[in-house]
C-alpha cells in the first residue's frame, strides 16, 4: 500500500486483498455464485465472513472530512448481503433462526418488499401459514398509506400461493408430504 502524491492531491494504492470493501465485494459475489449452484451451506458461509468485515457505517469516521463520500451505496450493498444471508438460511431450513432475524430487518427496513417477501416463506414453510399472511396484510396497509402502491408481482404471487397452500412453496424434500389446512398443527415448525 501507498500514498502517490499527483496534482497537489493524494491518491492510496492498495491491493484490493487489502481493502475491505473490495473483500466484501468478492465474498458477497462468491456467495451469490454458491447461491445460484444451490451450495447453501457455502453461500452463507461466504455471506457471514462478508458481513464479519462490516464495523458501523460506511466511511461514518471519515464523514466529516470527506462530505463527498456516500456511505448509501455501500450501506445497500450491506443490505443486500443481509438478504442473501437470510436467503441462505431459509434454503437450509433454518426457520427457528431467520424468523426473528427476518421480523426485526423488517423493522428496519418496512418498505423492502424482498425482506417481507423471505420472511413470509420462512413463516409458511414452518408452518405459520396464517402469520405470513398476516404480515403480507400489515405491508400492503403500509405501502397503501405512506407510498400509494400495492406489492410487486413477486409478493403479491407469494400470497397467492400461500392462500393456495401451493406445495412448491416448499422445500423440495418436503413436497410429497400434504400440507395440511391453514391452521397448520404445531408440530410441523422445523
Amino acid at each position: 500500500m501507498c500514498i502517490d502524491a499527483e496534482q497537489g492531491s493524494c491518491r492510496l494504492d492498495a491491493h484490493q486483498n487489502t481493502v475491505d470493501i473490495h473483500v466484501f465485494t468478492i465474498l458477497c459475489s462468491r456467495a451469490q455464485k454458491s447461491m445460484d449452484l444451490g451450495d447453501y451451506d457455502r453461500a452463507l458461509k461466504l455471506y457471514e465472513q462478508a458481513l464479519g468485515i462490516w464495523r458501523g457505517p460506511a466511511f461514518g469516521e471519515f464523514e466529516d472530512m470527506f462530505p463527498y463520500l456516500s456511505g448509501s451505496v455501500w450501506e445497500e450493498y450491506r443490505t443486500v448481503a443481509l438478504e442473501g444471508q437470510m436467503e441462505a438460511k431459509l434454503a437450509l431450513e433454518r426457520y427457528r433462526e431467520v424468523i426473528p432475524e427476518l421480523t426485526l430487518f423488517q423493522v428496519e427496513h418496512p418498505y423492502r418488499e424482498s425482506v417481507t417477501y423471505l420472511l413470509m416463506l420462512a413463516l409458511y414453510r414452518s408452518g405459520r401459514g396464517p402469520e405470513a399472511l398476516q404480515f403480507y396484510d400489515r405491508y400492503l396497509e403500509r405501502i397503501s398509506e405512506a407510498l400509494g402502491s400495492d406489492p410487486g408481482p413477486q409478493l403479491a404471487g407469494l400470497h397467492l400461493q400461500i392462500l393456495r397452500q401451493d406445495a412448491a412453496l416448499l422445500p423440495a424434500g418436503h413436497r410429497s408430504s400434504p400440507v395440511s389446512p391453514i391452521g397448520w398443527d404445531e408440530g410441523s415448525q422445523d
